[in-house]
């Protein structure tokens, strides 16, 4: 009859096989992770559409030039369009203009108009100066729902 290992050489010979426990991973702080937005040749590539399309006057303003691509101006004193700003407030009543919504600040001399909604964001300062600015606006909005 075959002789059976003592219990002590069975107890042993399992310890060795088997396995020991994962290591726990190390207890680390969380740090913010960046997630891409709109990239940005994405954004270099709407505001050169959106730029393009600008009309030459604007009211009976002429179109200036600038050393910006992103960016347009016309008359004097200037009325400036930059392309790729951070949204307006959605927090503030925006004014709709031909579909584009758009928020205003009041800076004392200007007015500072920003789009709220889907799309590369605009800002246009206009001076005081300007009347209807409302109508400068509406032939604005129309170049933005054009390239947008």
């Amino acid at each position: 009859m075959p002789r059976r290992p003592p219990v002590a050489l069975a107890l042993l010979l399992a310890a060795a096989c088997t396995s020991a426990p994962a290591p726990r991973p190390e207890a680390r702080p969380t740090a913010p992770v960046t997630v891409p937005g709109v990239t940005p040749p994405a954004r270099e590539q709407a505001c050169a559409r959106l730029v393009s399309a600008l009309p030459v006057t604007l009211g009976s303003a002429a179109r200036r030039t600038v050393a910006d691509p992103a960016a347009a101006a016309w008359g004097e004193p200037p009325v400036t369009l930059r392309c790729g700003v951070p949204a307006g407030s959605s927090s503030d009543e925006p004014y709709a203009f031909d579909g584009v919504r758009w928020v205003v600040h009041d800076d004392g001399a200007t007015n500072r108009w920003t789009t709220v909604g889907p799309g590369t964001q605009v800002r246009v300062v206009v001076p005081d100066a300007y009347d209807a600015q409302g109508e400068l606006l509406i032939a604005l909005s129309r170049s933005l729902t054009t390239t947008r």
